[in-house]
């Protein structure tokens, strides 16, 4: 039996969602969730600090670093010196 999605969104509301402004701000070649998904995977940093910019987080600071101890989850720290 192959499972159907209850709703899925029409190709409007795709192309104006914030999710399809990111990825054609950061790298117009992710058209997929598992491309975005795959992005974030191997290259965190530039994904994470691309998402900071983009949602115009609100700081003091961003701090010099994005992210400590990646390969660790639970663990990872992502913007330690952000305040």
């Amino acid at each position: 039996m192959t499972e159907r999605p209850l709703w899925t969104p029409s190709a409007e509301r795709v192309a104006q969602s914030n999710l399809r402004r990111f990825t054609a701000a950061i790298n117009p070649r992710l058209e997929s969730y598992a491309d975005i998904h795959r992005f974030s995977v191997n290259e965190p940093e530039v994904f994470w600090s691309a998402l900071w910019d983009f949602c115009a987080v609100k700081a003091e600071t961003r701090g010099a670093r994005v992210l400590i101890d990646g390969n660790k989850m639970p663990g990872a720290r992502f913007f330690p010196g952000a305040r």
